[in-house]
């Protein structure tokens, strides 16, 4: 349909190839990879190619054979995970910075720090089957007799959850927290001067005396009294 061809990321005509937010884009305009099991890449996917695999590649990346034991509370001894089913969650994390950032590059601004990747990580949930059942009444044509059909069908669930960091320096950002942080730190200072000045004395601790050497200089010599 027109309204999944736009998510899956179609350019339709007159429309830019780019979008004009640097943080708007769909996916098949990004470069996106497969993770496999221990963050193994599977396979790349760079833009304007699509991101849909086959169920054999899914349970590939999250490394389920079929014909696994499945551990669902609800499943047999010996029941495989083909027969009771499993569910599969897949996250895909978005980013717009590279893995490994040096302090410099919190302050380059170009399309460096502004092209988004994705990776797509798959594992199955732990202890969790799937099935749908389904029950049908038969009647016969006299309503005399009936009879109650159950159909259950075992399969794969697919959940999908979005995650990431997207973001880029901004100098109104580190101006509003060096701002905060001096804040909290001359009320650090102000209740420190209190407890010194006023707590330490209550139990007979004289701050001043303790810190502060006192000396008494003066540029004059003292002189006796004169007799009149």
């Amino acid at each position: 349909s027109p309204s999944s061809s736009q998510l899956r990321g179609a350019v339709s005509a007159g429309e830019p190839p780019w979008p004009p937010c640097r943080f708007a884009a769909a996916n098949q305009r990004l470069h996106g990879r497969l993770l496999g099991p221990g963050g193994k890449v599977l396979q790349t996917m760079p833009p304007g190619t699509a991101d849909a695999f086959p169920v054999s590649t899914w349970l590939a990346a999250a490394g389920v054979p079929l014909d696994r034991a499945s551990d669902a509370p609800e499943a047999s001894a010996g029941t495989s995970l083909r027969r009771a089913g499993m569910v599969i969650l897949v996250t895909v994390a978005y980013r717009n910075h590279p893995e490994t950032n040096g302090f410099l590059d919190l302050f380059r601004l170009g399309e460096r720090s502004a092209v988004m990747t994705y990776d797509v990580e798959v594992r199955r949930i732990a202890a969790a089957g799937y099935h749908v059942s389904k029950a049908t009444v038969i009647e016969d044509s006299a309503g005399a007799t009936s009879m109650r059909e159950l159909h259950e069908v075992h399969g794969v669930l697919l959940q999908f959850e979005v995650s990431g960091r997207v973001g880029r320096f901004s100098w109104q950002a580190l101006a509003d927290e060096l701002v905060l942080k001096l804040g909290w730190l001359t009320l650090l200072q102000l209740l420190l001067d209190i407890c010194w000045q006023y707590v330490l004395p209550l139990v007979g601790v004289n701050y001043n005396q303790e810190v502060y050497r006192w000396k008494v200089k003066s540029g004059r010599d003292l002189v006796a009294p004169k007799e009149v």
